[in-house]
């Protein structure tokens, strides 16, 4: 029964950074669509991927949000006392916790593969402006 509650867990976990990922994705979809002509060159890779940058982000920070709390062992013991006992498996936190920082570690990984490709082939194409806005050094 144990596991089952963790399944459900997860489940609910990965729902939730869905939502995160569309939430946020399809606000920075609205806006480079409206910012990027559709002539520009590279318009699929200059929409799509800080689109998918965007939602992975914060589909991270939600990760982090999270993180702290199945470590919280007073949290953990008030809350298992209470009827929330019956669907979280707060006795299997630490399971929790090491499933959630793989999760977070995964989505970094990903997003730091992708943004590498985004710009080497963006700046290798020949595209100056783009990587000159990039590539300014900081004050």
């Amino acid at each position: 029964y144990a596991d089952r509650k963790f399944y459900i867990f997860a489940s609910l976990h990965l729902t939730m950074s869905l939502v995160c990922f569309i939430h946020f994705g399809l606000q920075k979809f609205q806006s480079q669509t409206s910012t990027i002509p559709l002539e520009a060159p590279f318009y699929s890779w200059k929409v799509g991927v800080p689109t998918f940058e965007f939602g992975t982000m914060h589909a991270i920070l939600f990760q982090l949000a999270v993180l702290p709390l199945t470590m919280s062992r007073l949290l953990i013991t008030l809350l298992s006392q209470t009827f929330l006992a019956r669907f979280i498996p707060f006795s299997d936190m630490t399971r929790c916790h090491i499933a959630i920082g793989y999760a977070f570690a995964s989505l970094l990984f990903i997003t730091i593969i992708v943004f590498l490709i985004f710009f080497g082939v963006i700046c290798n194409s020949g595209d100056q402006s783009f990587c000159k806005k990039v590539s300014k050094p900081c004050r």
